[in-house]
């Protein structure tokens, strides 16, 4: 009785909604009444066309018909998310069809859907509000497994897991998905054994649904898609999706004109340039090795010994592709003078000088110090500006790669008659992010946008070159004109990896993978990076990346409490990832659902299942939120 009760009472108000996007795919009350007997009663819909478990046993759906299968049970599924009710049930067993003849999915069996709070909340006598767990075990999410559950992990998301299982019924059959049903619950929560399953499973299904698929079912609920989410993953990788025509207003006739040239769509390649030096290894995971003897360098190391390689250090000179500018590089700045003309930025171990001889250009060069006079001038900083001049040569030459303009520009490099190594680079006019973010508040919702695609884009670019920056933050990212909104990531000498042009330790011997970095914007692997640093990846840039997108998107006041409230969490003192989610939360109340899901994705204890800087491009740009879709 009580759950009938609970049923009509939710299809009722369901039924409210028409018009509205996904509602042909909830089932019909059409009234409810009582008997003379005191029994409770509910008249529905009479659907003719069986169950989904009718129609699937070794194979799926036919192919013509996965499409709008999929569209209709997601669309459904997004309904019901953006009104707050969790069905808990979605089974095989539960998705009908209105006719023999329909491929249009309805979603039935309302009695065990619940939520936190709204219509799918209240008790029999309406008196109470509470999430109440059912549904069939198998099914079930992650975070509905175990005796005990996390009421905070409880969201519209459990019925995308479940979706997810019901998309992969139609597409492989029933046996198959039973198959993967246990394989998913058997993971116990590890992402890569799932994917592994999926990918086994779905075999060679449409990419587009299996992308749909495969997001529905992250073990992690913030990193999950929602069902609306999903559906426009899908539409917008399927090559035969065409949109829906909307009703056309009677307007008079325009005049007709010249059509505009459309910019045609940018086409990228992975590969050094036509012609390059550049020799790449590309690893099983589709990441590109850069061969560091491969990369044409301007200055080379000439070892020292005896007396000279105590005192002075090693000592370089220039190579056949070394600038021929010698004449026009100003004086060394010596002893800290950095006052001299010219001079746009200086730190411990180099100094930013224009360069008028080239167009465009600026001179990054060493400081210099004078130990005793009449001797030759001692030079700090040489290692890293070569480590940065080696990177920036090699990534020179990928200019057709996405993300290619969110990396500085390299001129050359050279080294003058006082044996002083320089480097000549492009000449960012439009200032840094800390110059551009107010205090108390971020960019407009679209700028920011913008601001995280280009950042995230020049991440992909580095990380799909095995480089990780290290040290990300508001100063090393620059833009290039004083309107231009496109982010460059700037300041490679403290850039490293566990192979390629990035291990170098500017002195011509690998180093492998060296740890830096600015301290309070380090993720919690730092403090324990493995014996043999297997703990540390590029996932530490993307940890950056988060609080980078907060400074974006709420301010630098905002990011600076966050890093302050992050100290135990990057210590390791405190492991608890739902306390963190609250602590994000609270930071970013306000902040647009993808930007949001995103940042909490970024800013992941375990770098393991972090988000990617593809991973947050994709919840960005395809996942902009809605009452379901909190996570």
């Amino acid at each position: 009785m009580e759950s009938i009760i609970h049923e009509t009472t939710i299809l009722s108000a369901l039924g409210e909604f028409e018009g509205a996007k996904g509602v042909e795919n909830i089932i019909k009350v059409k009234g409810s009444g009582v008997t003379g007997g005191g029994e409770p009663f509910v008249i529905m819909e009479n659907l003719k066309g069986g169950t989904l478990d009718d129609r699937i046993a070794n194979e799926g759906l036919p192919p013509e018909q996965l499409d709008q299968f999929a569209e209709g049970l997601l669309s459904g599924i997004s309904f019901l998310q953006n009104r707050n009710v969790i069905h808990q049930d979605l089974k095989i067993d539960n998705i009908m069809f209105r006719d023999q003849g329909s491929v249009e999915p309805v979603i039935i069996d309302f009695n065990a859907a619940s939520a936190t709070e709204g219509i799918a909340a209240a008790t029999d006598d309406y008196e109470e509000f509470r999430y109440e767990r059912d549904g069939e075990p198998n099914i079930q999410p992650p975070e509905k497994q175990g005796q005990q559950i996390n009421l905070a992990k409880i969201t519209p998301k459990a019925d995308s897991w479940t979706g997810g299982l019901c998309l992969a019924a139609a597409v492989i059959g029933k046996q198959s998905q039973q198959a993967l049903v246990q394989e998913a619950r058997q993971a116990e929560g590890n992402q890569a054994v799932v994917d592994e399953a999926l990918d086994r499973r779905l075999g060679t299904a449409p990419e587009h649904i299996k992308m749909a698929i495969k997001g529905m079912m992250r073990v992690e609920v913030g990193e999950r898609l929602t069902a609306e989410q999903a559906l426009a993953l899908m539409q917008q990788n399927n090559p035969n999706f065409v949109p829906e025509e909307q009703p056309q207003v009677q307007e008079p006739e325009p005049q007709p004109q010249e059509p505009e040239p459309q910019e045609p769509e940018p086409v990228y390649s992975d590969e050094p340039k036509e012609g390059s030096p550049i020799r790449v290894q590309r690893k099983r995971n589709g990441t590109l090795v850069i061969e560091p003897d491969s990369v044409p360098t301007g200055i080379e190391m000439v070892p020292q010994r005896g007396r000279d390689a105590r005192q002075y250090g090693n000592r370089y000179r220039a190579t056949r592709h070394s600038l021929r500018m010698n004449q026009h590089v100003p004086p060394p700045i010596v002893d800290g003078e950095h006052d001299q003309p010219g001079v746009l930025a200086h730190g411990a171990t180099g100094v930013l000088q224009d360069f008028p001889e080239m167009e465009n250009a600026v001179l990054k060069r060493p400081n210099a110090v004078q130990v005793e006079a009449g001797e030759p001038l001692t030079y700090i900083g040489i290692p890293q500006l070569l480590h940065e001049a080696k990177i920036l040569t090699a990534l020179a030459d990928f200019d057709e790669a996405k993300g290619y303009e969110n990396i500085p520009q390299i001129k050359g490099t050279g080294i003058t008659e006082q044996e002083e190594p320089y480097m000549v680079m492009e000449k960012l006019k439009g200032g840094n992010l800390t110059e551009r973010i107010p205090e108390e508040r971020g960019m407009p919702e679209e700028q920011a946008e913008a601001f995280a695609n280009g950042l995230l884009n020049g991440l992909s670019f580095l990380h799909k070159r095995n480089i990780v920056h290290q040290d990300l933050k508001p100063d090393n990212i620059m833009f290039r004109e004083e309107g231009d909104e496109v982010p460059v990531i700037i300041d490679y000498d403290l850039a490293t990896a566990h192979e390629g042009v990035a291990t170098g330790t500017g002195e011509g011997e690998p180093d492998g993978f060296d740890l830096s970095g600015t301290p309070d914007i380090m993720p919690p692997e730092a403090k324990n990076p493995g014996p043999n640093k297997e703990n540390l990846s590029e996932k530490i840039d993307a940890w950056s990346a988060g609080i980078l997108l907060v400074t974006a998107v709420a301010g630098s006041r905002t990011a600076n409490l966050l890093k302050e409230d992050l100290t135990d969490f990057r210590n390791g003192a405190n492991t608890d990832s739902n306390q963190l989610r609250i602590l994000l939360e609270r930071h970013l109340a306000g902040v647009p659902q993808n930007m949001k899901e995103a940042i909490i994705g970024l800013l992941k204890l375990n770098p393991t299942t972090r988000l990617s800087a593809d991973q947050a491009l994709t919840l960005i740009n395809y996942a902009k939120g809605g009452p379901g879709g909190t996570g």
